[in-house]
């Protein structure tokens, strides 16, 4: 499941993922994101991580997908 948290800042994105993550997920997720981006320029994301167990295929593969759109890859160099 992956939920939204509070934030003090537009320009911050705080996400809690928890249990198995599934394509619903990234379906919420992804547009959350993008709006941010579009109004906001550059934001940060940040994620916890609690009772976290991975990922199904099809979330994988949307997070791989998102990671990529995003450059998220390249900025943890």
């Amino acid at each position: 499941m992956i939920q939204q948290l509070d934030s003090s800042s537009e320009k911050i994105l705080c996400f809690q993922m928890s249990g198995k993550l599934h394509d619903e997920g990234y379906r919420k997720f992804v547009p959350i994101v993008e709006k941010a981006v579009q109004s906001q320029g550059k934001v940060c994301l940040l994620a916890r991580f609690h009772d976290f167990h991975g990922w199904d295929f099809c979330a994988l593969w949307d997070d791989i997908r998102f990671a990529a759109a995003h450059s998220i890859l390249s900025a943890l160099r």
